[in-house]
């Protein structure tokens, strides 16, 4: 809280200037009117004196990437957006893996990119509460008519997901999910049939499975690497590679108000019930050596490098993860480097069975990453522009498949299969995901024609591995709901000292002897709850009562 509020001040010293800008003339977004921002612009939407906006695009910091602020994919759309529209664009990289807390640095220096995106709402949130993220409404409806395409593709639903409903304001505009199979649980083929093991029905099963990759470590990965081996691969961010584990403890019937008070909407909370239980069963599995040991230690990206090296046996990711990467994917390496066999398969119905009897998965709703403009941002319309540019099918689909002949070839019934590319063209991201920040996901014209470009969406890769993987039943997925309360104050410059504490709260208990683990675990969760966590269940138990009443569900 202290290094918050220290934040806070830095913030609020920096941004001074802005602030009054933004609360003071008639042309502030979001404080007062609008028409005068959109002037400049003739009939084709081209401004008359060249405009200058700022963009902020992740930084992965892989051997194989180029520049990200600067390549083939950001001077086509440097060069598009000069020509259809005056405006020159600069990209500002931001790591990837480090995104919200060097955000929360940008923001508070008042040195943030024009268009910023992130995963952490609460972040804007907070920001946005101390005057420094423009209010998008006054935008939306002043300036709708330039965006058609992101209107199009996002809807009413993503574009007003994030409106209060007792002030009007929009803050971010979220992303569209288009593609949302959700997390997948993934095992070693080939050490399956190396072992005689069935695809694991049950968590039993597959803790037997476990078992049995460990026992047979010599057999599976030789004697040099058998004490290396990882029966499962979880990393620091455990709540994430834990994903389908947890949802499974988390009881059938939750109601969408209890989801919403105790899980704040995101069910890899420790105050949703059942998960003090997930984690018992992972302190056994890590307390019998089935987990990585050095789990805190180690990010995606680690991660990824173990698994390509040959001496992973299980994790659950994003459903297409082994198979992202355009010939440096974890599948492909694995073939290379350790056998033809040797390719994780995607585990079909999941065997984490909750009390219902069901293969329960948590998957997101149809929003992606929130895109917000700073209060710093003097060109909001030549922002807007920019959303929609990158949005046009043209532009998109150039952006998530590049050059005929070099990024991908054409088939007959129109499908597009995406090619390894070197550089310059090389994509680093799944289609180009870290340049379409309106969408996550493969789009083409037609329904048909994206259905059948992603099973071709993965150099190397068979389509049926990818619609293996694809096609995961999801008759028993639970969809995130948008619960339209209004600001929760106390939420309010909260979600990284929550998070860090979430984290630590996870390492410690996973890692714990088990005679430890209730008391670690109470006392990482009070530790939670007392820093802010029930604070935020009380103000949300109060809203949801203000808007919703004695529902337990909503409509």
């Amino acid at each position: 809280m202290k290094r918050f509020f220290v934040t806070a001040l830095v913030f609020m010293l920096a941004f001074m200037p802005a602030l009054l800008w933004a609360t003071g003339g008639s042309e502030a977004p979001g404080r007062g009117g609008t028409s005068n921002l959109g002037a400049g612009l003739d009939s084709n939407n081209r401004f008359s004196t060249t405009r200058n906006i700022t963009v902020g695009v992740w930084d992965r910091a892989t051997a194989a990437d180029p520049s990200p602020e600067n390549n083939f994919w950001t001077n086509y759309i440097k060069q598009g957006m000069l020509r259809d529209h005056n405006v020159n664009v600069t990209y500002i990289p931001i790591p990837r893996w480090t995104e919200v807390e060097f955000l929360n640095n940008l923001m508070a220096a008042g040195t943030a990119p024009d268009v910023v995106s992130t995963f952490d709402y609460p972040t804007i949130r907070t920001y946005a509460e101390m005057g420094g993220i423009t209010d998008l409404a006054p935008l939306l409806q002043d300036f709708r008519h330039l965006i058609p395409s992101v209107a199009e593709l996002l809807t009413d639903d993503n574009l007003y997901w994030n409106r209060d409903p007792n002030t009007g304001r929009i803050w971010a505009i979220p992303g569209r999910l288009a593609i949302n199979p959700g997390l997948n649980l993934f095992v070693r083929q080939d050490w399956m049939s190396t072992l005689g093991v069935a695809p694991p029905a049950t968590i039993q099963q597959f803790e037997a499975m476990l078992r049995s990759f460990r026992t047979n470590a010599t057999r599976l990965v030789g004697a040099a690497q058998a004490s290396n081996i990882i029966p499962l691969m979880i990393t620091d961010d455990v709540g994430w590679y834990a994903r389908n584990l947890i949802a499974s403890f988390i009881p059938h019937n939750i109601t969408d108000r209890d989801f919403f008070i105790y899980g704040f909407g995101d069910p890899r909370a420790p105050t949703l019930p059942g998960t003090k239980e997930a984690f018992r069963l992972l302190n056994r599995w890590y307390n019998e050596g089935l987990l990585w040991d050095e789990f805190a230690l180690g990010n995606a990206t680690i991660a990824d490098d173990l698994k390509r090296s040959g001496v992973v046996g299980a994790f659950m990711q994003n459903w297409d993860q082994p198979f992202r990467g355009g010939g440096m994917d974890i599948n492909t390496t694995l073939m290379r480097v350790v056998s033809p066999q040797a390719q994780f398969v995607a585990v079909n119905p999941s065997p984490f069975i909750n009390d219902a009897g069901f293969p329960r998965k948590f998957i997101s709703s149809s929003i992606d990453r929130h895109i917000a403009f700073p209060a710093t941002n003097r060109e909001p319309v030549a922002s807007l522009l920019y959303l929609e540019w990158i949005t046009r099918q043209e532009n998109l689909e150039f952006l998530q498949f590049g050059v005929e002949g070099i990024n991908h070839r054409r088939h007959t019934d129109g499908a597009w299969e995406l090619l390894a590319a070197g550089a310059p063209h090389a994509i680093n991201s799944v289609n180009n995901y870290d340049y379409t920040i309106t969408i996550n996901g493969v789009r083409r014209a037609t329904p048909e024609l994206t259905v059948r470009s992603v099973a071709l969406s993965y150099p190397g890769i068979s389509a049926d591995s990818v619609m293996g993987a694809f096609y995961i039943p999801q008759s028993y997925d639970r969809a995130g709901r948008n619960y339209q309360v209004g600001a929760i104050y106390a939420e309010v410059g909260m979600g990284t000292a929550l998070r860090q504490l979430t984290d630590v709260l996870y390492a410690t208990a996973l890692s714990a002897s088990p005679a430890d683990f209730d008391r670690i675990w109470d006392q990482g969760l009070a530790a939670y709850l007392n820093a802010g966590g029930q604070a935020i269940i009380n103000e949300r138990t109060t809203a949801w009562q203000r808007v919703y009443g004695n529902n337990a569900m909503l409509p």
